[in-house]
């Protein structure tokens, strides 16, 4: 509580993204919400650039009609996401994981992916950490 007995609320940046982005490093702390009639990609910055504790957050806003979304990692950082999709649908626990080996891809599929599904990622300076929840099982994976 502040000296003048009000409570004072720290807010997330909060982005609407209607198209192609490349996030930059100024973006940690974005929740990102993607917006689209027609979807589109999301680059992340250079892992080592954005540096250890940069995060940021995608949301569906508008639910994925007739592509996907994506967030990619960039050229140069390879195949370093590691991650694992829950799913509200997958009571038989076969939700998607990068399995110990990184990937370079997050997809929000077409025709799965629900408003309010969403993914968080974070950087160490050299990998990507992935936690993402859907609501339909297969609604967000990682390739």
């Amino acid at each position: 509580m502040s000296k003048n007995g009000r409570y004072s609320a720290q807010r997330r940046k909060v982005e609407t993204l209607t198209a192609t982005h490349t996030v930059i490093v100024a973006d940690c702390g974005t929740e990102f919400l993607l917006n689209s009639a027609t979807e589109f990609a999301t680059t992340l910055p250079n892992a080592a650039d954005a540096g250890n504790g940069w995060w940021c957050r995608f949301t569906v806003k508008a639910a994925p009609a007739s592509a996907d979304y994506t967030v990619l990692a960039t050229d140069s950082d390879g195949d370093n996401i590691h991650g694992v999709v829950l799913s509200a649908e997958d009571a038989a626990g076969s939700g998607d994981s990068t399995g110990g080996t990184g990937t370079d891809v997050i997809t929000f599929v077409d025709g799965k992916a629900k408003q309010g599904d969403w993914c968080e990622i974070w950087t160490d300076g050299t990998d990507w950490y992935a936690t993402s929840a859907a609501t339909e099982q297969d609604g967000i994976t990682y390739s």
